[in-house]
């Protein structure tokens, strides 16, 4: 687990298996701060679960270079704002999407959300694709079931290069 240093930076961050979680960096303009970020084979970057605010996010800035090698990988699926927890319950985040007749609509991030089929209304788009800074709001909640949560928000920065032959997720 890795939470905000201030003002410090990390040198060479190597993951060579097993998950590190990344806890309490919150906006685009707050990365963890390293010189070299290597994640290897079984090794897998993710953040903590948010649920009604944006409270952990994946953001890092190196110096140098960012390696995810092939079977390594950066995680953020459904660790974004809540889905309803049942019907009538709405999804959390700026775009949630809404219940009604056990059915839920989709939540919204860079796009509007579905419509459920008979029922909840998807959410309004609130962030642009081509630079996303917030996370994903989470679906409206179904008949007995929970909706989908929001995904979550991987921001990668590095002066020199940037090799991705693992996996960034955010589903």
């Amino acid at each position: 687990s890795i939470y905000p240093l201030g003002s410090a930076t990390i040198g060479t961050f190597t993951i060579d298996s097993g998950t590190t979680t990344l806890y309490g960096f919150t906006t685009s303009t707050n990365p963890l701060s390293l010189t070299n970020l290597i994640i290897n084979s079984g090794g897998v970057l993710t953040n903590a679960d948010n649920s009604t605010a944006q409270s952990n996010i994946i953001n890092i800035s190196a110096t140098g270079n960012i390696t995810i090698n092939s079977g390594g990988s950066v995680n953020a699926d459904a660790v974004g704002y809540d889905g309803g927890a049942s019907d009538g319950a709405s999804g959390k985040g700026p775009g949630p999407g809404t219940s009604s007749n056990n059915f839920g609509g989709g939540g919204a991030h860079g796009g509007n959300g579905g419509n459920g089929t008979s029922g909840g209304v998807g959410g309004t788009a609130y962030c642009t694709s081509n630079n996303p800074s917030t996370m994903g709001s989470g679906g409206g909640g179904g008949f007995n079931v929970p909706s989908g949560v929001g995904v979550g928000l991987v921001i990668l920065a590095a002066t020199c290069t940037i090799t991705i032959n693992g996996i960034i997720t955010a589903d």
